[in-house]
């Protein structure tokens, strides 16, 4: 191996290396010597029809490893570069960088989630508002790997050696079970930035719209949090009456407190609640399932919220005025643990669980 004399801009850390071998034939008299190949001294020589071979190696002052970039040949050199070998490195190590920059995208907003649910079979999104943190939900279902693998691949994702510096509304964090693994969101800034830990490795990531989208992807996943934060099937609460008293209680008083005490600043965040009128509509025969509803009213901490406009909702007059007014059905269910769990909740279509 010969190292090549190449500008000085290149530095110390591309290096171009002549390989140069040579093998010896018991009979070199019966080699067919074809594709520019070369016998001397009865010894084969490197060359070929592309002339001989050029390793392009790169050193990663980080950890003084060497990484092998690609190889090139005299031919190529020649006809491309004018037998310039630093401009053919350079050539070849800029693909070099923009083929690990995409794999390495495509590995973080893709299969790096997958890896992390899978690696626990769960993961836990937690969030943290101003130093302070508030619930953390953790799911087995890998339904919200996927669900998280689609919003990542609505951006563009650009390595970068530090996080951003604009300050950060929120951060939201999505971990393995283990905690392992972990991908950390940063609201705020012109590109919004992302970590992703993994044992001792640790990335930063800048992350923009490829699309146009009008939301960062710290929001787009600060709003899958707060459907977590709002899921019906966290409810669940005691009460002894009868059908009519269990809807009362879940309307004016759990479903209620529900809503008041979701985390701040979220898209389905309110300041006040108040029922409007309510009904069952029907009861199971066993008696542990109730179909019922409520119109509501709520004081919006954001009044255009996406989250809180979905679906049936007007705007309030008279008494509400500068209230959101809506409505919901919901199904209610004692289970095995005696207390009454809400199992379905939206719009309209619920229908009651089979005895």
């Amino acid at each position: 191996m010969t190292r090549l004399d190449t500008d000085s801009n290149l530095g110390n850390d591309i290096n171009v290396w002549l390989l140069e071998y040579r093998i010896k034939p018991e009979n070199p008299d019966k080699v067919v010597m074809a594709g520019g190949m070369r016998l001397e001294d009865g010894w084969i020589t490197e060359w070929g029809s592309t002339g001989q071979p050029y390793l392009v190696l790169v050193r990663h002052t980080a950890d003084e490893s060497w990484v092998r970039v690609g190889v090139t040949n005299t031919l190529t050199v020649t006809e491309d570069y004018g037998g310039n070998y630093s401009q053919a490195a350079v050539d070849m190590y800029n693909k070099y960088l923009s083929d690990e920059k995409q794999s390495s995208a495509a590995d973080i907003s893709g299969n790096a989630m997958y890896m992390l649910f899978d690696s626990g079979k769960s993961l836990a999104v937690g969030l943290n508002i101003a130093g302070k943190a508030y619930n953390t939900y953790t799911t087995d279902n890998r339904w919200y790997a996927e669900r998280f693998v689609v919003l990542m691949n609505i951006y563009n994702w650009t390595k970068t050696d530090m996080p951003g510096t604009a300050p950060s509304n929120f951060q939201l964090t999505v971990s393995s079970a283990d905690g392992s693994a972990c991908f950390t969101y940063w609201q705020g800034g012109d590109a919004e930035t992302v970590q992703y830990v993994d044992g001792g490795e640790t990335t930063y990531w800048l992350v923009t719209s490829k699309y146009g989208n009008t939301i960062g992807i710290a929001e787009a996943m600060r709003a899958e949090y707060d459907n977590m934060d709002v899921d019906c099937v966290r409810i669940s609460f005691d009460e002894k009456g009868t059908a009519e008293k269990v809807t009362e209680t879940f309307v004016k008083d759990v479903y209620a407190d529900h809503l008041l005490d979701l985390e701040p600043s979220g898209i389905y965040s309110i300041s006040d609640y108040e029922v409007v009128d309510w009904g069952v509509n029907k009861v199971s025969d066993n008696k542990a399932a109730i179909l019922g509803w409520v119109k509501f009213a709520v004081i919006p901490q954001d009044y255009n919220s996406a989250g809180l406009w979905a679906g049936n909702t007007v705007k309030g007059t008279g008494k509400y005025e500068g209230w959101l007014v809506m409505s919901r059905e919901f199904v209610l269910q004692k289970q095995a643990d005696g207390y009454w769990h809400c199992i379905d909740l939206g719009t309209g279509g619920a229908s009651l669980p089979e005895d």
